[in-house]
């Protein structure tokens, strides 16, 4: 029986895929918090007096 590569190749490259979109997902998330970490500080308070 012979090796079936074309199924191997589309499950690895499918796997890589997701992989690969879920870092990109991640990596877009953690960009958009780096550049508007003045906006989401939790260190903020707001003090009346």
């Amino acid at each position: 029986m012979a090796f079936k590569w074309r199924k191997w190749n589309r499950a690895i490259h499918r796997d890589f895929g997701y992989l690969f979109f879920g870092m990109t997902i991640i990596y877009a998330l953690s960009g958009i918090a780096i550049n508007h970490l003045d906006d989401w500080n939790p260190n903020y308070k707001v003090v009346t007096q």
